[in-house]
């Protein structure tokens, strides 16, 4: 598999995909202020169903507000279930965290936009009340940095394999 590198010298942590050229990796993400303040605006409208816009949420905190569905604390849905563009609810989960009566990690890794499992050798995530969280949003350096293959994939196909 090769390997994508920001500086060249081959030991990147972002793996490519031979196939489709997509980046194969994991990455972490901290529950920080920023995500809190758009779970409190959505939360102080009422809990949504409701378009962020509504929230006058200001533009670092509206483009972030979807990453605490990570965690499970918001939903992209309407009050039917139906998903739908812009669209936002908070979770039973996400009023707990707010209302102080459960902890939640204090990060999560993803692949692809979704929740998965750490990469093997990263510790795990600590519990934290809202009342610990204390960071704000990473810079882009930090994310990448962060970056970890998502594991050994299968050889990729022929293209003769695709069409028999």
């Amino acid at each position: 598999m090769k390997t994508a590198t920001s500086n060249g010298d081959g030991e990147g942590h972002s793996s490519i995909c031979p196939t489709c050229g997509a980046k194969t990796v994991k990455y972490p993400h901290r529950l920080n202020r920023g995500l809190l303040a758009g779970l409190r605006a959505i939360h102080r409208a009422g809990g949504g169903p409701i378009n962020l816009n509504a929230c006058k949420m200001n533009y670092n905190v509206q483009c972030n507000f979807q990453k605490l569905r990570y965690w499970g604390m918001v939903l992209n849905e309407d009050a039917h279930g139906n998903r739908r563009a812009g669209l936002w609810q908070i979770t039973n989960l996400g009023r707990a965290f707010l209302y102080r009566e459960i902890t939640m990690p204090d990060h999560v890794w993803t692949y692809r936009s979704n929740p998965c499992e750490a990469p093997e050798g990263e510790p795990p995530a600590k519990p934290v009340w809202i009342t610990q969280i204390v960071d704000w949003y990473e810079q882009r350096a930090d994310y990448a940095a962060g970056a970890r293959p998502a594991g050994d994939r299968p050889e990729p196909p022929e293209q003769g394999d695709l069409f028999s």
